[in-house]
């Protein structure tokens, strides 16, 4: 569990004050709570899976470092969303969900 630690902080931190700013919400009611993780949940897998594809195309030079890699790749994924709602281009943004692997099979345990 401790070599998840760091990717639980930075979800953590993503959905507080340096993404969603979840706190700010003041929201008391679970059901509403409900809704808006599920929103949030659906949004980080957009800004993730943003981020990761700008970084693997080498296209992060307006929301990054051109040297240097500083952002996580949600930050990455979330600037560039925000940048092109400031700019009036969110219709350039298209996303296509595929699923390109396959699942291991019932019982599959993996090597340790």
């Amino acid at each position: 569990m401790y070599e998840r630690r760091f990717w639980i902080e930075t979800l953590f931190g993503s959905c507080k004050a340096r993404g969603f700013g979840l706190a700010r919400t003041h929201l008391t009611d679970p059901e509403h709570i409900d809704r808006l993780i599920l929103a949030i949940a659906i949004a980080t897998c957009m800004a993730l899976g943003l981020g990761t594809h700008l970084a693997l195309s080498r296209q992060t030079a307006r929301v990054d470092r051109a040297d240097r890699r500083d952002l996580s790749l949600f930050q990455i994924g979330w600037r560039w969303l925000h940048r092109l709602l400031a700019l009036d281009r969110l219709s350039e943004f298209k996303m296509v969900f595929a699923w390109r692997f396959t699942l291991p099979k019932p019982g599959f345990r993996p090597a340790t």
